[in-house]
């Protein structure tokens, strides 16, 4: 008796007996064994991608087959072309560093495949930095600008944004209405109070970003609530006839915390008891 194994469709082996002295035996051809596996193709998956906030992530994997369909063992090497908008681990994990776009390139012996990664941060909060709460005199400036800040989902500033500034009916003016964000993240506007006393609002909203607005607030102050010192500047020291008027007018300065000059404060003029009259 004799045996033999023999290839057949290349994959499987099987074993064939025969009488080697009674009976022959044609055989189909026969060769040395199945075709050894090799990696044939390589994919990787997604084939692009759009990360929306500065540290965000993605994770590629990458398939290896050979010729028969099966997957090939290996460790396959990554590569970012633009490593300043995107950084690739050695396991496909992308992280995004920058707006902008790049390649990603999984490779593997001879073979290579690609995948498309961007970077656009998306405005997902913002709040008010600087400017709120001030008071100032009704109808004036505010001292300091109002300032709000846009940040991505991670806390990364976002520039180039488009914020509105408008206040409240009657709560005066904002100049400019409208300012992107500088690289900081940053919009700034300046305040004019209306005209009316007393707490007054300016909403700033993000333009084509689900409706997100932050409000700051100011107090309008009559003259009065900012007038701070009265001083005597013209008519002190005259010396007139018992019961005729001076000739010079008594002037009075009203002046803020700062030294500045208040207008519209109403002032009162009372000589003490027995010193005579003042019109008005």
């Amino acid at each position: 008796m004799c045996t033999r194994s023999c290839g057949i469709g290349g994959r499987y082996r099987v074993a064939l007996s025969c009488a080697a002295t009674f009976l022959t035996v044609p055989l189909a051809s026969c060769d040395d064994g199945p075709a050894p596996p090799e990696a044939t193709s390589l994919a990787v998956a997604p084939s692009s991608i759009t990360l929306s906030a500065i540290g965000d992530t993605a994770v590629f994997t990458a398939a290896v087959t050979d010729q028969f369909g099966d997957a090939f063992p290996g460790a396959v090497m990554w590569r970012s072309s633009r490593p300043a908008v995107f950084t690739v681990t050695g396991g496909g994990v992308a992280r995004a560093v920058a707006n902008g776009e790049g390649v990603l390139t999984a490779s593997f012996g001879g073979l290579s495949a690609t995948a498309n990664v961007a970077v656009a941060q998306q405005p997902s909060a913002m709040e008010v930095v600087a400017g709120d709460g001030q008071a100032a005199r009704q109808g004036l400036a505010l001292a300091e600008e109002v300032e709000v800040e846009v940040t991505d989902a991670r806390g990364t500033a976002v520039e180039d944004v488009v914020v509105v500034f408008a206040p409240a009916p009657g709560d005066g003016i904002a100049d400019p209405d409208t300012a992107a964000t500088d690289a900081d993240g940053l919009a700034r506007t300046s305040w004019t109070l209306g005209d009316r006393p007393g707490p007054q609002i300016l909403v700033a909203s993000l333009v084509g970003a689900g409706g997100r607005f932050v409000r700051a607030s100011a107090t309008a102050l009559t003259p009065e609530e900012t007038a701070d010192s009265v001083r005597i500047v013209a008519g002190d020291q005259q010396r007139v006839l018992l019961g005729r008027a001076l000739p010079e007018a008594v002037v009075a300065l009203v002046l803020d915390s700062a030294g500045n000059p208040v207008p519209g404060a109403r002032v009162a003029f009372a000589p003490a008891d027995g010193h005579g009259a003042a019109d008005p």
